[in-house]
């Protein structure tokens, strides 16, 4: 934010103050093309802007309006989609975005990221990637969780604003980045039932990414409820697990989570990939229990 940068900066504000124009903002995610609950958390912030900012959203793959309407049920047409491809990543031929596969000795890839981020008023950051140093006048750091601590390309203390998303959160930003948050925002949660539909049924429902490591542990919780079939069919037989997450097409753990069900032999385990928003609304409402075992057997709190 420096030389030519700084002047246009002092440009764009002065266009603001003057009122020729609503400020500019742009949001960032390197997961916006998967279906994520943090996705749903910056997109929902925006989506109650859309009459107060010009807003771009700022994505590393291709994904569109129609997208986040059937994934989360926000109409974000008001918003442009800003497609940014990252040369590093995109010679890798993965879906998958991951800064940590950066090494110390690497060019930083997200400068592409950077950069653009000083074309707006105001950039939010939603993807708790530290690597992308912000060149806007006002810029936010939406931090779900400081998964790795400072080192090369670390620009957590760059930005106007760091967000967080609880108070575990914000001990952790503190104890892992020195910082203190500015705000803490809860995730969005919609409670109200709106299919007028209030029976329940025996489906044991668990909902995460399909994350290629597997850190959401639906390897564990599927074996869990096969051994429950086999110690306990008399229990189990009229219960159901639907595993419900957001994937790419090409996701070796996903590919080996159907082979171990199809092995099973078992007719009580669904895996459910991409699903509608409003699908999802329905099993929240029918499912007597919801299963997360993200911690389980984790040292690290990330």
């Amino acid at each position: 934010r420096q030389g030519i940068q700084l002047a246009y900066n002092r440009l764009l504000q002065a266009e603001v103050i003057l009122n020729y124009r609503k400020p500019t903002l742009a949001i960032y995610d390197h997961a916006f093309h998967f279906i994520g609950g943090a996705q749903k958390y910056g997109l929902t912030m925006v989506s109650v802007l859309q009459e107060q900012f010009d807003i771009t959203i700022i994505a590393n793959k291709e994904v569109s309006h129609n997208d986040f309407l059937n994934w989360y049920a926000l109409d974000l047409s008001k918003c442009k989609i800003r497609i940014i491809k990252i040369p590093f990543f995109e010679k890798k031929k993965t879906p998958f975005i991951d800064q940590a596969c950066i090494s110390i000795g690497t060019q930083n890839p997200f400068h592409v990221i950077s950069k653009e981020s000083g074309n707006y008023d105001v950039f939010i950051n939603n993807s708790m990637n530290e690597m992308v140093f912000p060149l806007s006048n006002l810029s936010v750091l939406v931090c779900h969780f400081p998964e790795r601590r400072p080192r090369s390309y670390y620009y957590a203390d760059e930005y106007s604003s760091v967000v967080c998303n609880s108070k575990y959160t914000a001990e952790w930003i503190a104890k892992k980045w020195d910082l203190t948050p500015n705000l803490l925002i809860y995730p969005p949660v919609e409670m109200e039932n709106t299919s007028g539909n209030s029976s329940k049924q025996k489906y044991i429902l668990s909902v995460a990414r399909f994350e290629v490591e597997g850190t959401k542990r639906q390897l564990e919780i599927i074996n869990a409820f096969i051994q429950l079939n086999q110690n306990y069919p008399e229990v189990i037989k009229d219960w159901r697990l639907i595993v419900v997450g957001g994937s790419d097409p090409n996701n070796p753990y996903l590919s080996n989570l159907r082979h171990i069900v199809g092995c099973s032999n078992l007719k009580n385990i669904e895996l459910k990939i991409n699903l509608p928003v409003n699908e999802l609304k329905a099993l929240y409402q029918e499912s007597i229990l919801f299963w997360h075992l993200c911690g389980l057997a984790h040292k690290d709190p990330s």
